[in-house]
């Protein structure tokens, strides 16, 4: 079930286009818009993930994120390691420690396709449903004993491998546009000697960003970089 598919979910689009038009704003504000000038970007430039031209923005506005990336690591080493009779400790911790230690022998594309695939396994459900609001970023513990939406799939999968030794540099979680569906989305894309592959809930096949032509980044991030996306004209240079 993807995001922004029903009326809760067409409210989280909203809100999540709202978020992407402050992060523009903000850019422009905080960087200036002297570097859109005529002939500074031009579609030849188009060498992002789907196609985009990328803008680097300042991390510390993404107030979410900062607050998950306090906790996000804590937790999901907690998942890793905790006993069956810890408190708080969820079920699939156990099969998850089965799994992390297969993926040791596996080369990293198929480490990513096992993650996808685990993770995937957690049932799609609504932020209005799980926390009565409509866009909320959960935690990895919160996302894996509550389940959540597209971009706690991302961000969980996210700590997820970077556990196992997926470095935070070759991985960012994107909110995007699908313009087949007309929503909003969240993915995870991990970059592996100069191919870009997508981590998506909607599927457990990993394909290559190139091939997603309906997707059109807006913002992504990991612990380091904000990255804004465009789409420009191929006539602005003219």
């Amino acid at each position: 079930m993807p995001c922004g598919n029903d009326k809760s979910a067409t409210r989280q689009q909203r809100q999540r286009r709202v978020t992407a038009l402050i992060l523009a704003t903000a850019w422009i504000l905080f960087w200036g818009p002297k570097d859109l000038k005529a002939g500074s970007i031009t579609a030849s430039n188009s060498t992002g993930i789907f196609g985009s031209t990328e803008i680097q923005g300042n991390l510390s506005i993404l107030e979410r994120w900062q607050k998950i990336l306090g906790k996000g690591e804590s937790q999901f080493t907690f998942f890793a390691t905790c006993s069956p009779r810890d408190k708080g400790c969820p079920a699939a911790s156990v099969q998850w420690r089965k799994l992390a230690r297969s993926l040791r022998e596996y080369p990293a594309l198929r480490q990513l396709q096992q993650v996808n695939t685990f993770f995937n396994r957690w049932p799609y459900m609504l932020d209005q449903d799980l926390y009565n609001v409509p866009d909320y970023w959960a935690a990895p513990l919160e996302f894996i004993t509550r389940s959540g939406d597209c971009e706690d799939y991302a961000i969980t999968k996210y700590f997820a491998l970077k556990r196992i030794g997926i470095k935070p540099s070759t991985m960012r979680i994107v909110i995007l546009e699908d313009s087949i569906r007309n929503v909003t989305h969240a993915v995870l894309t991990v970059t592996i000697n100069s191919t870009t592959y997508v981590l998506d809930n909607m599927s457990d096949t990993l394909f290559p960003d190139s091939l997603y032509t309906h997707y059109r980044a807006q913002f992504s991030f990991n612990e380091h970089t904000l990255r804004l996306h465009l789409y420009p004209h191929p006539t602005l240079a003219q």
